[in-house]
């Protein structure tokens, strides 16, 4: 009877971890801003963050975009131009038929930040000075709270 006891109780815990470890996913769908829809009227997007825990893997399917195109995925601040503070988390390579998948392990969820607690000893690489980028890399450091 007592081992017929241990048994149960160890299947309950283990229920109990397996209900923990499913995952919880949140699903929306990505639009076009209103300054991409002339370069891009007809992209469609769909974003699932499948919650582990710990971490987070961001699914990002797009769809009618221009064929066999990189494009790079942003998280950003603000919705809408300015967009305040951005940070590149990787490529998505459209198919023949404009069609990408991304899948990027992470944190996404309320708890991500940015922060520069002050300007470093040394000054910040800068890794792609030639040719010049498009957008200058920032050479010396900056200081901004939590964001």
């Amino acid at each position: 009877m007592k081992s017929l006891v241990l048994i149960a109780a160890s299947v309950a815990a283990l229920a109990s971890v397996q209900a923990q470890a499913q995952p919880k996913t949140i699903k929306f769908a990505m639009t076009v801003s209103t300054g991409a829809s002339t370069c891009l009227p007809n992209a469609a997007g769909t974003v699932y963050v499948h919650s582990f825990g710990e971490f987070e893997n961001l699914e990002v399917i797009v769809k009618r975009l221009p064929p066999n195109t990189g494009f790079d995925l942003f998280s950003i601040e603000v919705p809408k131009a300015p967009f305040g503070l951005a940070w590149y988390i990787g490529d998505i390579v459209t198919d023949s038929n404009g069609v990408g998948v991304g899948n990027f392990v992470g944190r996404f969820n309320i708890e991500t930040f940015v922060i520069s607690p002050g300007v470093p000893a040394a000054a910040p690489p800068d890794v792609f000075h030639s040719p010049p980028a498009v957008v200058p890399e920032a050479t010396v450091g900056i200081a901004t709270n939590p964001v």
